[in-house]
């Protein structure tokens, strides 16, 4: 009931968060131009001022929704009676991901402020951090899924249950034909 609760205060916190990202007016000097030089092309202004203001609503965001599908799993493992196995591995994967997440913010930010604008393997910083950090730290709730599978997800006694189901049903097939 707890995880209600929790839920529905994360999806209120998510609907606020959108409502204040939609009431902030936008303004000329945000708005793209006009290109100097090409009068068909249409030139933004610099990140800072485009998305300065507006960059705790991005992180706010991301950080509701992670937290928002992380209380889903967790609902459903608790209504299967399995989720004290679960909880420590799964928040502890929660905090990696909101890390790499804000790493990836405050690197952003960085980036259109001016300074840390080098690259690599091709990518801006903070197009780096997503492909190569952020991106591949999420694929630790499959390997808490594999890891934890037999133990929490099908155990020996739902094979067997699951055995029995299969048997059961065989026989009342054999007795109708």
């Amino acid at each position: 009931m707890k995880i209600a609760w929790l839920l529905l205060g994360l999806l209120l916190a998510i609907c606020l968060v959108i409502v204040i990202t939609l009431l902030i007016p936008e303004t000329a000097d945000k708005q793209a131009f006009t290109h100097p030089e090409y009068p068909t092309m249409l030139q933004s202004p610099e990140g800072m001022q485009r998305h300065g203001g507006i960059l705790w609503l991005g992180w706010s965001f991301g950080v509701l929704q992670f937290c928002f599908v992380v209380c889903l799993i967790l609902m459903s493992l608790n209504k299967q009676g399995r989720l004290s196995i679960f909880k420590t591995p799964i928040i502890t994967g929660l905090i990696l991901v909101i890390a790499a997440f804000s790493l990836m913010m405050i690197a952003y930010s960085k980036y259109i402020q001016g300074s840390a604008r080098f690259f690599i393997g091709s990518f801006p910083l903070p197009t780096a951090l997503m492909v190569y950090g952020f991106w591949p730290i999420q694929i630790i709730f499959v390997i808490i899924y594999v890891w934890y599978f037999d133990r929490g997800i099908f155990t020996a006694e739902d094979q067997e249950r699951f055995q029995a189901i299969v048997k059961a049903r065989r026989e009342q097939m054999e007795e109708e034909n």
